[in-house]
């Protein structure tokens, strides 16, 4: 076996107890990886020794405290200068305020401020991934380009998933005109 494969099945490990919203058994984590248990327990031990992964006391894998220490450490110049003016937004607009960054096909909410005197916020944590076909934040992202800009950076999302896109959100479609050149 590669150490790129058993590197891919270790991340694959970390994305599948992440995602999970509860803890995994062993044999769950092994089928949702396509690979024997005994694979799975030796990529869960080296998870564990790193502490990225752990048991609870019903022996089910949950993500632990190693985790936390290498997501502080992601684009940390962006999030340092993000959260103050997060923190002044929410605050504000007394609703949640965050940063989302776009990498190959994801949008991931990097860091996110709710408002401190607010009753009801809507909650976005950091971590939270979905496509480039999904919510607010992909939208945004896309109408900083033009059209031939969009797909001039060969994405994998084409002008007509972006108008799509655009009109299952509600988008009106005047804007959509005059966004795309």
């Amino acid at each position: 076996m590669s150490a790129s494969q058993t590197l891919s099945r270790g991340v694959r490990m970390l994305e599948i107890v992440a995602d999970s919203p509860t803890n995994l058994s062993i044999a769950e984590i092994a089928e949702k990886m396509e690979v024997h248990r005994s694979i799975a327990y030796r990529i869960l031990r080296t998870l564990e020794d790193h502490r990225l992964l752990a048991r609870d006391e019903a022996g089910r894998i949950r993500p632990a405290s190693g985790l936390a220490t290498l997501a502080r450490s992601v684009q940390r110049d962006l999030q340092n200068t993000a959260l103050p003016e997060l923190t002044k937004l929410a605050n504000t607009l007394s609703m949640t305020a965050f940063v989302a960054v776009w990498e190959h096909d994801l949008c991931t909410t990097l860091v996110s401020v709710e408002p401190a005197h607010s009753h009801r916020a809507i909650v976005h944590r950091p971590g939270t991934r979905h496509g480039m076909d999904v919510g607010a934040p992909p939208i945004a992202i896309q109408s900083n380009y033009t059209r031939n800009q969009w797909d001039a950076m060969n994405t994998g999302w084409t002008t007509a998933s972006r108008c799509v896109t655009r009109r299952s959100m509600g988008m009106p479609a005047a804007w959509m005109r005059s966004s795309a050149a």
